[in-house]
């Protein structure tokens, strides 16, 4: 279903430990040419993944109008406000355990995913570099300055509070609060719920957006509501 192999085995240890990994993933099948980027226009999707620290691809994939397959990523570039999963892309978690069926999906429902790859496509058109400079210049120096000079975040924007540490522990979501000394541990649609809560999707949107996530036939509003004021009590979101 999915041909995706290493091009280079780099940043080792020592030459030698290098060469050794190489001859292990030569052995396992694991290496490939690499694909020049233009080649990926020719798919219909295209998966967003991080390396070292953010994909810095993920507008040039979007551009190419690919339905784009984008893994949860701790990591954010001044854009990804604007962003919205089942929008302008498809979203799979970061441990990869539904991105089978998040392709299938995607061949499943091929006018939903067309959709989304013309939303995405629109997305990456509309910004260009005079405006997106300025933002990005904007968050960088919000970013220096002290937490008791920003902008509170409207409450119509659930947020995560600061320090949670989610884990993927055998397939469950386990979220610690150090600051509290307590775990949660949350279904797959509660930690969907969660991860939504990046104080950029409205409070208003989320069931539409766990509807899309899980194929539902009606909103799923009232558990959804449930399960944001179980988190605030808990004071997992502000």
């Amino acid at each position: 279903m999915i041909d995706a192999r290493l091009s280079a085995i780099v940043q080792n240890a020592t030459e030698e430990d290098g060469d050794h990994l190489r001859e292990l993933a030569q052995s396992f099948g694991m290496l490939a040419p690499r694909v020049p980027q233009p080649e990926f226009i020719r798919y219909r999707y295209q998966i967003d993944i991080d390396g070292n620290t953010n994909s810095w691809s993920l507008p040039l994939k979007l551009a190419m109008g690919s339905c784009v397959l984008k893994v949860q990523s701790p990591y954010r570039q001044w854009y990804y406000c604007d962003l919205r999963p089942w929008e302008h892309y498809v979203p799979v978690r970061a441990d990869l355990s539904d991105l089978e069926e998040k392709v299938l999906w995607c061949r499943k429902h091929d006018a939903d995913a067309r959709q989304i790859a013309e939303a995405g496509k629109r997305f990456v058109d509309e910004r260009v570099f005079g405006t997106e400079m300025t933002r990005g210049a904007d968050l960088l120096l919000e970013s220096a300055l002290p937490p008791f000079a920003r902008l509170p975040n409207s409450p119509a924007h659930p947020t995560r509070v600061p320090g949670l540490k989610i884990e993927l522990v055998d397939g469950a979501c386990i979220v610690k609060h150090p600051a509290r000394g307590r775990v949660h541990h949350l279904s797959p649609s509660a930690a969907l719920v969660l991860e939504l809560c990046d104080g950029n999707n409205p409070e208003a949107d989320l069931p539409r957006l766990v509807q899309l996530a899980y194929d539902l036939p009606q909103l799923p509003t009232e558990s959804v509501t449930a399960c944001i004021d179980q988190f605030k009590q808990e004071s997992l979101l502000r």
